[in-house]
């Protein structure tokens, strides 16, 4: 298994979810927020009042990931996931790689211990 990344909350409603990472100034070393969907659809965010630069990781109803993206501070530049997924996950750039995260791996959340790994 690979490193872990430790979740600091998990966005399941439409409160946290519009809220996400808005105004956070730091995010821990392996650290991120998951954005969990009760059904596939094409995920859209920006980085509207986000301070920090950002790694999205969208997440199909399969766990796997099928698209990373590099997100910019404060750009009202809609990224989305192209396809229908269920969770997206936000991490300071980097963090994807040193967790052996990247498209076609399998995202396994322990929603119990607020963490993710990725299948080597």
């Amino acid at each position: 298994m690979s490193t872990p990344i430790k979740l600091m909350s998990i966005a399941d409603n439409e409160i946290t979810q519009s809220q996400g990472l808005m105004y956070v100034r730091e995010l821990p070393e392996m650290t991120g927020m998951l954005f969990k969907f009760q059904s596939p659809r094409v995920l859209s965010f920006w980085m509207i009042n986000t301070p920090l630069n950002l790694d999205i990781a969208f997440i199909d109803k399969d766990n796997m990931v099928v698209k990373t993206e590099r997100m910019i501070p404060f750009s009202t530049r809609s990224v989305t996931s192209g396809r229908p997924c269920v969770m997206a996950l936000e991490v300071m750039p980097g963090v994807l790689e040193k967790a052996g995260g990247g498209v076609g791996k399998k995202a396994r959340v322990d929603f119990e211990a607020k963490q993710v790994v990725f299948d080597d």
